[in-house]
């Protein structure tokens, strides 16, 4: 092989086998570079890396093994898509036009020459690496120190250090102001003022003596969300009774808040605590108060979704994204550990649970770690910032100058450290006492003095860093010989059928049209082929979706089209030229070859991918990764490979290197040790990026490991595991011989706050918050296991089915338990590492509540329950005792009878008859089993009904005016107290009686005020709360003499009492409706009684069953009945007697009826 270096297609120059052996070979004479610092100890030899091949698809070779160090390649900081972008210089669906110009001479077009890219191992990385290293350590330092803090300052975390506690009263009043923030975002303390008034009020009653308190209520109390809370205070007295008060305002039971007396104790049951209970509850008794402030903490708020890593150019906008577990959580935004400064640039915008940073105008020192932190967890995720593209911001364009004149090409770049290349006719250009090349700031100038004939042509300037960042422009002379046509795009190569061997590259995607003008007489007939010459050939169509042929004998041309080149388009294509020989000489008909054309195209596309990275020699912050090239380098040699990562739980990929790496190995670098990450790898040529391989199996960057047999103490450590463990990272038991795991992580912490959330009387629910310490080696998994107290024997079994809980469960309901018995459990966190210490809970009793059997009898049971006969019986019974308490009820030690109904829920008994007789009274037993427990409890009924009537009921002495009674009460009182009695009496003469005493408690009396001479009887009534019953009268009555008197009627003159008539109120006319009866009155004072007639129109009315005529007690009536038309007339009454006559008038008018529709 010759050691003759050759430029690739990048302008970078590569050299042969030969010379990188010598290059080698010089470079370990030379003193040792100094090592990256993520390696901390020797590295292992790496393979051998392999070259590639001319030949894309040829299988590479298995990598030999090289005592050399790999040094690892510069990180890049771009981010990538999925997708490969296309190339810039050509547009997508750009036309590619091939034909011959008039006059002038073609050449044979150039054959594109394939360049071997070789492999060699990495180079050393320089200082600003080395830098970005060390930088990278240290603010990951920092984050992990703020992370391990979880939000406390640095005194709060070493107090809670010391004592162990968590409470915030306790860390309240211990803490000094500046610590208040700390404590508020850590407890998810909304309104700290609220909180530190409430620690101030309770200093005051601290020690203010309570004699009616044994034992006060706890002065703080601090509880999650959802558990039990229990408030005890002891009273002096066992009769005393207390009020609960909530904030001040009284506590009234129910569901919600259960108020307990047992002797002298006094309880406030809170079964599950809420947000509203965050609150100051009391006790009061009398003028003695004993108080409590409760605090409820939220459950911790988690971060549903994490930050992601993001890569942006310097200049633009950065924005970060995460998502709470709660709309109402508090959160904390840090860079490199520390709180995040306030600037114009950084804007936070919060929608619910969602939370948006921004950064505007990012710079690179932006560049590092941002934290988002909340009360319950973390997320971290890293930006990288990247330079600028270089771009050309004010071009040049063509110049026209005389001969021996200067000529001047000036440009601007956007970046004073961009380093461009200037070209003559696509050949680099150097600078000479005539030709000045010079670079000041960001402008960059091309002078070229004393003009001559051979400096017309194209200049191009071309930046190093950006291919695309280029300008191209012509010299042109006006006074010289020789003038240049500048290229126009796209270019155009005639060709006539003489030429052949003709070579055309385009970029997959563009269009291809080929011109070839064509003539004879008769006019040819052109025929298309594509493929080789000895193989099969198939003819181009003359239509076609995207490959056709054109031909116009008018214009002597024939055209192949290709729309949308592809790969497979590549081959040889043939135009054959014939004529019809049976036109022209009369012979048989055939077609005889007259010209045939050759033209060879290649389409280039972006290679496939390459092969899925394999991991090996894993650190805390570096990874090897290898791999093989793409079975298809898209027909141009392969210019290099594309690294990118992404966390696992992450979907946005980074790119690691900036420039295409022209290996099949890298050393990823800059990793978070105990973050699972994943790598893939995309093949770049002179089209563009191809497409990425499927990410390589997920893997952890570690420390070192430690590998030992099964059962044996002794172990042995290397700074990688053994070859065949390289890809094994998450599997503790890789075969029943070895072990393998990371000698620098540890088992979790155990789980915090194991609790029971809910229970039911056959199942429990347990929730838990993570392990407060997880560590580098993660979270795989809970094991969780249950004892049955009392069981023989008493071990512990897994609580589920499954092997591990997910490490994303945080609550899990056990089923099928038995209902009041008692159990144990353990939860544990699992991880690469071992298991965690166990977080015990129990003995807990599988019931929804834990109740003694108690029946609490309301007040008004406590004496006989009374009911009218007829009405509904109801009654309710509370009791409590949990779980599943057993109830009997019995009347008198016997069965209930059928119409006797009960219902029974949770917490209460009702007997229920609906139509209640006095057979139904009684005393009715309750019968109360909890468990072994066993209480009773009596409840007498009493249907009452109205009292029978009094008995002997007899009539005493009758002494002047008065007489007296005197009776027996009845025999039946109605099963209810006689409350007294009713005494009536009633005169001989007439049937109605007349109350003496309406509520007489006695069961005699003395009727006095009676008329004399009158004969009188009496009777006597009973009545209850029901009513009055039946009554008794006296058989006798009582006669009440009167003394014998003589009238002397005296002698009155007659008097005359007659009166001729008069009418007090004369007729008044009347309108009445047909059909309908009317009535005329009037109203006629006279002495004696008058004879009256009735005219109508001045005709007496005699005997006419149409009228009725009335008179009585001075009114005078005619009434028509059903009238007519004909009824309508003066009416006139007349009334005369013995001392003279009078008489009125009315007219009566009969209005039609009309009926309605």
């Amino acid at each position: 092989m010759s050691s003759v270096g050759k430029t690739d297609l990048s302008g970078k120059k590569v050299i042969k086998k030969k010379v990188v052996k010598k290059v080698v070979k010089k470079k370990k004479e030379e003193p040792a570079a100094e090592p990256a610092p993520a390696k901390t100890a020797a590295v292992e030899p790496k393979p051998e890396p392999v070259k590639q091949e001319e030949k894309p698809k040829e299988q590479p070779k298995e990598p030999k093994q090289q005592p050399e160090k790999v040094l690892e390649p510069q990180k890049a900081t771009e981010e990538t898509t999925d997708g490969a972008k296309p190339d810039e210089n050509t547009a997508a669906g750009a036309e590619t036009i091939v034909e011959k110009p008039e006059n002038v001479s073609t050449t044979e077009a150039p054959i594109v020459e394939e360049h071997k890219i070789e492999i060699k191992k990495g180079y050393v990385p320089d200082e600003k690496d080395v830098q970005r290293d060390v930088d990278f350590r240290n603010r990951l330092k920092k984050v992990q120190k703020s992370i391990s803090s979880g939000g406390f300052s640095e005194r709060l975390k070493k107090e809670k250090q010391t004592s162990g506690k968590m409470d915030v009263w306790s860390l309240l009043k211990s803490a000094s102001t500046r610590d208040y923030e700390s404590i508020g975002f850590k407890f998810g303390i909304h309104d700290m003022r609220s909180m530190l008034r409430r620690l101030s009020q309770l200093s005051k009653t601290a020690n203010k003596k309570c004699p009616s308190f044994a034992q006060k209520l706890p002065e703080t109390m601090s509880m999650d969300l959802g558990e039990k809370i229990v408030l005890e205070a002891e009273v002096a007295n066992e009769q005393m009774t207390v009020k609960w008060q909530k904030n001040g305002a009284e506590i009234t039971p129910g569901k919600q808040y259960q108020i307990v007396t047992k002797a002298n104790k006094r309880y406030l049951i809170i079964d599950q605590a809420t947000k509203d209970d965050d609150a100051t509850f009391t006790c009061v008794v009398g003028k003695d108060v004993t108080s409590c402030e409760v605090f409820v903490q939220e459950p911790p708020v988690t971060i549903a979704k994490g930050l992601e890593d993001v890569q942006v150019v310097a200049g633009s906008d950065a924005e970060f994204t995460c998502e709470m577990s709660s709309e109402n959580g508090k959160f904390k935004i840090l860079k490199d550990g520390i709180d995040l400064p306030s600037s114009d640039r950084f804007k936070v915008k919060k929608e619910g649970a969602k939370v948006t940073f921004n950064i505007a105008g990012v710079a690179p020192e932006d560049e590092g770690f941002y934290q988002f932190l909340t009360n319950g967890s973390s997320s971290c995720a890293e930006m990288l910032v990247q330079e600028p593209e270089a771009v050309i911001v004010r071009p040049f364009s063509d110049l026209k100058v005389n001969f021996k004149d200067t000529a001047e090409f000036f440009c601007e770049v956007s970046n004073e450290e961009t380093k461009g290349n200037w070209l003559k006719d696509g050949k680099p250009l150097k600078g000479d006492d005539r030709v000045k090349i010079t670079e000041t700031g960001k402008a960059r100038k091309l002078v070229i003095n004393e003009v001559q004939d051979n400096d017309q042509g194209e200049y191009t300037f071309a930046a190093e860093d950006n291919p695309s960042c280029a300008i191209t422009a012509a010299l042109e002379m006006t006074g010289g010989h020789i003038t240049v046509e500048r290229k126009k795009v796209p270019p155009k190569i005639f060709l006539d059928h003489s030429m052949k061997d003709r070579s055309i590259v385009v970029k997959a995607g563009n269009k291809i049209k080929l011109d070839i003008p064509i003539s004879g007489d008769p006019a040819p007939v052109p025929e298309w082929k594509k493929g080789p010459k000895e193989g099969k050939q198939l003819a181009v169509p003359a239509t076609g979706k995207r490959m056709w042929v054109n031909t116009s004998a008018e214009h002597g041309l024939t055209s192949l089209v290709i729309t949308e080149a592809k790969l497979e388009d590549s081959d040889d294509y043939y135009c054959d030229l014939v004529w019809d020989k049976a036109e022209t000489e009369g012979a048989d008909s055939e077609y005889i070859k007259r010209q045939e054309i050759q033209i060879k195209i290649q389409v280039l596309d972006v290679p496939s991918a390459p092969t899925v990275p394999k991991i090996s020699d894993v650190t805390a912050e570096t990874c090897y990764v290898a791999w093989t090239e793409p079975a298809c380098n898209g027909g141009c040699p392969i210019k290099g490979y594309i690294i990118e990562r992404k966390k696992i739980k992450s979907e946005r990929w980074i790119r690691l290197n900036v420039e295409p790496l022209p290996f099949i190995e890298y050393v990823a670098r800059r990793m978070i040790e105990g973050t699972e990450y994943q790598i893939r790898v995309r093949a770049a040529n002179e089209v563009g990026i191809g497409e990425a391989s499927k990410a390589c199996i997920p893997f952890t960057p570690l420390v070192c490991f430690r590998l030992h047999a099964r059962g044996a103490k002794n172990c042995f450590r290397q700074q990688s595991p053994p070859r065949q463990f390289a890809r094994v990272f998450r599997c503790i038991d890789i075969n029943p011989i070895w072990i393998v795991t990371p000698a620098n992580i540890a088992p979790c912490s155990e789980p915090t706050g194991l609790k029971v959330s809910s229970a039911t009387d056959d199942s429990l629910e347990l929730s838990w918050l993570p392990p407060a310490e997880i560590g580098a080696a993660g979270l795989d998994g809970y094991k969780l296991e249950q004892q049955l107290v009392g069981a023989e024997p008493e071990e512990w079994k897994s609580a589920h089915v499954e092997a591990l809980l997910p490490g994303q469960t945080t609550k899990i309901v056990l089923d099928k338990l038995v209902t009041g018995k008692k159990y144990r459990f353990r939860l544990s966190a699992l991880n690469r590492a071992g298991t965690s210490g166990y977080a015990e809970i129990g003995p807990v009793v599988c019931a929804a509540v834990v109740e003694e059997a108690k029946i609490v009898l309301p007040r008004h049971l406590l004496k006989p329950v009374k009911v009218k006969v007829g009405a509904k019986l109801h009654v309710n019974v509370p009791y409590q005792g949990r779980p599943k308490p057993q109830l009997s009820w019995t009347k008198e030690g016997k069965a209930l009878e059928e119409h006797v109904a009960l219902r029974t829920s949770l917490d209460s008994s009702v007997l229920f008859i609906r139509k209640a007789e006095r057979w139904d009274s009684g005393v009715y037993d309750l019968q109360l089993k909890v468990g072994d427990d066993i209480v009773t409890s009596k409840i007498e009924v009493a249907v009452i009904d109205i009292p029978s009537k009094p008995r002997q009921v007899k009539l005493g002495e009758v002494v002047g005016n008065s007489a007296s009674l005197k009776w027996e009460e009845p025999s039946d009182n109605g099963n209810t107290d006689i409350l007294g009695y009713v005494v009536e009496k009633r005169d001989a003469r007439s049937d109605e009686w007349y109350v003496v005493y309406d509520k007489l408690r006695h069961k005699q009396c003395q009727v006095s005020d009676l008329v004399l001479g009158n004969n009188y009887y009496f009777r006597v009534k009973a009545f209850n709360e029901v009513g009055v019953g039946e009554s008794n009268a006296t058989k006798d009555g009582a006669n009440i003499p009167k003394e014998k008197t003589v009238y002397k009627k005296p002698d009155y003159p007659a008097m005359d009492f007659r009166i001729k008539p008069e009418f007090t109120q004369v007729l008044n006319s009347r309108r009445i409706v047909e059909n309908y009866n009317g009535t005329l009155s009037c109203a006629l004072k006279c002495n004696p009684r008058p004879k009256v007639r009735w005219y109508k129109n001045k005709v007496e009315i005699i005997d006419n069953p149409k009228y009725k005529m009335t008179q009585a007690m001075g009114i005078v009536q005619l009434e028509i009945r059903r009238a007519r038309a004909g009824d309508a007339g003066v009416y006139t009454v007349s009334a005369a007697n013995e001392l003279g006559e009078a008489s009125c008038s009315a007219e009566v008018t009969v209005k039609e009826f009309k009926s309605q529709g």
